[in-house]
């Protein structure tokens, strides 16, 4: 018995060191995002994002991270866009959810302070992309309505949806005190966003995080 006592203590202790290369928080931030193309004029959109993160750090200060998160992106557009009659594209929630990986290398600055450069990728699937369209019916009228863009259009236009899934690159680069963490980040989305529009879109989004480690 003493020595299944021992050796239950042991594992105990054994998993509880193993436990402090893992940390799992959470974290909230905005979010500036835009429709990166050429020839037309594109403004950005002020959003938001939400999620839970996981990482991994190894003895040689490596760490491996990853997460899931709830992000509204969006973006103006405006001027010919090669699709008949569509002149302007208003999309102020256009929400994904986003799965990043990054390695990152913890550089110790001082008693509980860490600076974080991080590099990766990430995937993200839509879930809604609510946005006012102005363009031109086949007749020649204005159009001017609200639209899902993920979705087939109800407006009397020709238009097809956006795709509803992207990816690419993603940046950091995070200072911690303790549990804290306050990160900026940038997205570089190499995924068409749409194959109607030419020259084609792609996702920019640059991000200010502050997060939290539970344990």
């Amino acid at each position: 018995m003493k020595r299944m006592i021992l050796w239950l203590l042991g594992a105990a202790m054994a998993m509880s060191a193993n436990a402090q290369h893992w940390n799992f928080g959470i974290e909230a931030g905005y979010l500036n995002s835009r429709m990166a193309v050429e020839e037309l004029s594109a403004e950005p959109n002020h959003g938001f994002m939400v999620g839970v993160t996981a990482g991994y750090t190894f003895p040689q200060n490596l760490i491996l991270e990853s997460g899931l998160s709830y992000q509204r992106k969006g973006g103006t557009l405006s001027g010919d866009m090669l699709v008949n009659g569509l002149r302007l594209l208003d999309i102020d929630k256009m929400d994904y959810l986003h799965l990043p990986v990054t390695v990152g290398y913890r550089i110790r600055l001082a008693d509980d302070w860490a600076l974080t450069p991080k590099v990766g990728a990430y995937m993200a699937v839509g879930l809604q992309a609510k946005g006012k369209v102005a363009a031109s019916d086949p007749f020649g009228q204005p159009v001017l309505g609200t639209s899902d863009l993920f979705k087939d259009s109800q407006l009397r236009v020709d238009y097809r949806p956006f795709d509803r899934f992207d990816g690419g690159l993603q940046f950091g680069l995070e200072l911690s005190f303790r549990k804290f963490r306050l990160g900026v980040g940038y997205q570089l989305g190499l995924a068409h966003m749409s194959s109607i529009y030419d020259p084609q879109l792609y996702n920019r989004t640059l991000s200010l995080s502050l997060g939290y480690n539970i344990f």
